[in-house]
């Protein structure tokens, strides 16, 4: 414990100066027309240095400049409305995809009378993770492709597994 010393005592000073710090939070915010503004400044500038330049690597990299900020600039002149629309698309997408891999909370969501499959793992923190439902009345395929209703990937996995459908919560038929 004697050869420790020194890196104890090297750690305790150094809790002890951590303990000093003190932080304060503040909201990072700039308003939507100042950004728009400064943007477009910005790309005035450039420009008016574009004219002075007539060739060369260093105009091409203005020229690019140039283009990021209008691309910029157009970012944020976008509606609010946009935004939410194009946030609402991304929503969709990913629900889309998580439920194809089993991971959507809707797909955790189902009644408790309603069949599943769920994957089974060695660890026991893994398994029950992936929940696929078997919906009343449709028709649930399996196997690698993208548009089966559970889509599996691995060595020996066919394109088409197998099929099974759900007639009343209670019965389901397997087709192969």
């Amino acid at each position: 414990a004697a050869s420790n010393l020194d890196e104890t005592l090297g750690t305790m000073r150094f809790a002890q100066s951590v303990k000093k710090i003190k932080t304060k939070a503040a909201k990072n915010q700039e308003a939507v027309g100042e950004k728009v503004e400064s943007l477009m400044e910005e790309v005035q500038r450039l420009k008016e240095k574009l004219d002075t330049h007539q060739e060369g690597e260093e105009l091409l990299e203005i020229q690019a400049d140039v283009e990021y900020r209008q691309k910029e600039m157009e970012k944020w002149e976008a509606s609010l409305e946009q935004q939410r629309e194009a946030a609402r698309a991304r929503d969709t997408e990913r629900l889309k995809a998580l439920t194809q891999i089993g991971l959507a909370k809707r797909a955790m969501q189902v009644s408790p009378d309603t069949p599943r499959l769920l994957n089974i793992s060695d660890d026991p923190s893994l398994s029950g993770c992936l929940i696929f439902p078997i919906p009343k009345g449709k028709r649930t395929t399996i196997g690698s492709g993208r548009q089966r209703g559970v889509c599996l990937q691995g060595l020996n996995v066919r394109h088409f597994m197998c099929s099974i459908t759900n007639t009343s919560d209670t019965e389901l038929i397997l087709d192969t």
